[in-house]
């Protein structure tokens, strides 16, 4: 079972990007971070078809304050082989 999730924007509303990520402390089933997500976008919004995702979030971090969320668009990191000798090791 996963830990992180991509939060996803309410179909029927105008398109508006969410780019929030969703980390939870221990593995959870994906409907469970689904069910959240809607139940926060579903009590939040400003009237139909209107999510209000920011005040959708504060919702579902009070329901569950061990879960965290990162601000950004989850990227690929793709194989690249041409660029392998460029990494180098973190200094710990």
């Amino acid at each position: 079972m996963p830990r992180v999730f991509n939060l996803a924007a309410y179909q029927r509303a105008p398109r508006q990007p969410v780019n929030k990520v969703l980390i939870t402390p221990k593995d959870i089933e994906q409907n469970v971070a689904a069910a959240a997500w809607s139940f926060a976008v579903r009590n939040t919004a400003k009237g139909l078809e209107m999510p209000d995702y920011d005040a959708a979030i504060q919702l579902m971090l009070e329901r569950h304050p061990s879960w965290e969320i990162i601000d950004s668009p989850v990227l690929p990191a793709s194989v690249n082989l041409t660029l392998a000798d460029e990494d180098r090791p973190e200094n710990t």
